[in-house]
């Protein structure tokens, strides 16, 4: 058995409203998040048995408000964090934090903060690079 039919998957129940829901997989908008989310999600439903939805945002810090429950995660002026709210979201891959520190550190002081669990297996640095040409049309 490889795997859990569709009709067979289960939902999250939230042991203090008793409300049932989809494991919520947030889904930044390039390549490798798209990739890994997606793959995340299968693996969700196909070896947890868990149904999954997806929510989309273009970046790493409106991941960390969806994670943390705000409800309107991808709006900069008011990401619509009350505290006590359910998190619909859950897993976000893909989430740098080089470069978010003071956004991360801001999203820990809520009630349903996202927690970094673990690397994918890959690290990866954050910079501007030109490439030689550029260099030696610049000296």
């Amino acid at each position: 058995h490889n795997g859990t039919a569709p009709i067979n998957r289960k939902l999250l129940v939230n042991p203090d409203t008793g409300e049932s829901y989809p494991v919520g997989v947030w889904v930044a908008q390039w390549a490798a998040a798209e990739a890994t989310s997606y793959m995340v999600g299968i693996l969700i439903e196909e070896m947890l048995g868990f149904n999954v939805t997806y929510s989309f945002g273009p970046g790493t810090a409106d991941g960390y408000y969806a994670i943390a429950g705000c409800s309107t995660p991808n709006n900069a002026a008011d990401r619509g964090c009350i505290e006590g709210q359910v998190s619909y979201q859950h897993v976000h891959t893909e989430a740098w934090l080089s470069g978010y520190e003071s956004t991360w550190n801001a999203v820990q002081k809520l009630q349903n903060a996202p927690k970094a669990l673990t690397s994918m297996g890959y690290s990866g640095f954050v910079s501007s690079y030109f490439t030689k040409r550029e260099l030696d049309t610049a000296y």
